[in-house]
């Protein structure tokens, strides 16, 4: 069968959407003119993201049991600005289900902008998945990974990692409106909605290879300790139960997030830490999902995703995926550096319970590079640190939609004061929210005030859904604190409040 096309100027998207809304309570199109599928407008695309949607952030899109879950970035370029729109075809019937989605990129930054959509459903009788793109990028728009159900068919455009063997339609391609926009799934290739299985114990993992070497089956406790000082231990694409310490300072890779999962569900957390927990430093864990990693309420109800095992054990993360658990990354007083990852969903509905909680004192400093944290119903902050040194560069923070203020609290939160940079940063609350904060400093102590009363802020941009307008706040531990802005803008019709600060240096201008 040949991959489908639409325009999305067609007079049948209107049906198209109808369609969506009546039969799968998903995302339909907006009417309009310009930008579309091949032979669409390159440097026109005035339709407006769905209601409610910020750029960049991370959404999920309609109700039900199936997922489509879509990462799209940006190739290098200047000031790249794209919108794609997600088709899906039922036999004969093409039905619009996500649209039109924006993806924004900076010059020179291949991955800026990257944008994570969940689209939901009953897609039974589902018989392929089209993609049709416009924008100002000449091959500018790549699909880094495409998963249905939880399983990947596109990795990286890189037509060796997809789940599908035909050619034409698997080849490494950039989409874009003036060439062939279609990414074809076929029926045959698409999985039932996985159900996990209750886990009381560890599942072995076949394929792994530790310094290259195929390693026998084996629970993730087995091969983590199987691998020595220095080395590498590649995980295969799959779901897999298990919690484990990481006694020697390795490299631990999988095949991709929301490819390689590791799975808490049924499963106590080692030493009722978290799914993963190093023990001495110098770890780096990439390119894997962690997810669903919980302890009870007696226990302290803050199992992590990952979590050191005492102060002064540093770790990074690259490209990692945690969500589904108490916290989705919880440290004692140590060094980490998080680059490229996501953080969503995570919480246990407490008002204690974070996306990402970074402890720490006047001798730790936290470096957090491209990462997107969300904050789902149950967490409070997208990021709380405590380290006296935090560094965001890009990356995405969104608050907790809570609406009355007890579960969720200001976006980011640096209740000890120190030095908080950000430059590049986009900083969400969400609509509906009961706290309208973005950033919350010194709300507890001046226990960092010692290293410097400083909140520096450079190219970050300000989001609020709430109406509001936001607030940036200083606590009264640290009435000198200064605030720096610079180049940094705002959307909405209200600009945010500044408060508390005793020097305030450049101001916050709305976006054009």
């Amino acid at each position: 069968m040949p991959p489908i096309s639409i325009t999305v100027d067609s007079p049948t998207v209107a049906e198209i959407a109808a369609l969506v809304a009546a039969a799968n309570g998903l995302a339909g199109i907006s009417t309009g003119s310009g930008g579309g599928g091949g032979g669409g407008s390159t440097n026109t695309y005035p339709l407006s993201m769905p209601s409610g949607i910020a750029s960049g952030a991370p959404v999920t899109l309609g109700t039900g049991s199936d997922s489509i879950v879509i990462y799209a970035s940006n190739n290098p370029g200047s000031n790249i600005n794209n919108q794609f729109v997600v088709v899906a075809n039922f036999g004969a019937t093409q039905i619009a289900i996500a649209g039109p989605l924006t993806c924004t990129g900076e010059g020179g930054q291949s991955l800026s902008g990257t944008q994570v959509f969940t689209l939901k459903g009953n897609f039974a009788g589902l018989t392929g998945i089209g993609i049709d793109a416009s924008g100002t990028g000449i091959n500018g728009l790549w699909i880094d990974q495409l998963t249905v159900n939880l399983v990947p068919w596109w990795v990286n455009s890189d037509a060796a990692d997809s789940r599908g063997t035909g050619s034409p339609y698997y080849t490494t391609q950039a989409f874009n409106s003036n060439g062939t926009n279609e990414l074809w799934l076929p029926q045959s290739a698409i999985p039932a909605q996985p159900i996990p299985p209750p886990a009381t114990t560890p599942t072995n993992i076949s394929g792994a290879t530790v310094n290259g070497a195929v390693q026998a089956a084996a629970p993730i406790q087995t091969l983590l300790t199987a691998t020595p000082t220095s080395g590498t231990l590649e995980l295969p694409a799959g779901s897999f139960f298990g919690s484990a310490d990481i006694p020697n300072a390795c490299t631990i890779s999988g095949a991709g997030m929301g490819s390689t999962i590791l799975d808490g569900t049924g499963i106590e957390p080692f030493q009722d830490k978290a799914l993963l927990v190093p023990t001495v430093g110098g770890t780096t864990i990439s390119n894997l999902t962690i997810q669903n990693a919980s302890i009870s309420a007696a226990l302290g109800q803050n199992a992590a995703g990952v979590r050191e095992a005492q102060a002064g054990i540093s770790y990074t993360l690259n490209a990692v995926e945690i969500t589904g658990c108490q916290d989705g990354i919880l440290t004692f007083a140590s060094n980490v550096t998080l680059t490229g990852g996501h953080t969503h969903d995570n919480g246990a509905s407490d008002g204690l319970s974070h996306e990402m909680y970074l402890n720490g004192d006047t001798t730790n400093t936290m470096t957090v590079t491209n990462w997107i944290s969300t904050c789902g119903t149950k967490s409070t902050h997208a990021l709380k640190t405590r380290a006296g040194t935090t560094n965001l560069s890009g990356g995405t923070f969104t608050g907790s939609a809570d609406p009355t203020g007890a579960v969720g609290g200001s976006v980011v939160d640096v209740p000890d004061a120190g030095i908080f940079t950000a430059s590049g940063t986009t900083f969400i609350t969400a609509a509906g929210a009961g706290n309208h904060q973005f950033i919350t400093y010194g709300s507890e102590s001046a226990t960092n005030a010692g290293i410097g009363l400083t909140v520096t802020l450079t190219n970050c941009v300000f989001t609020d859904n709430t109406g509001s307008g936001g607030i940036l706040q200083n606590g009264t531990a640290n009435p000198t604190a200064t605030l720096v802005l610079t180049g940094c803008t705002y959307t909405g019709a209200t600009a945010p409040t500044i408060t508390g600060f005793g020097t305030v240096t450049g101001t916050i201008t709305k976006a054009a």
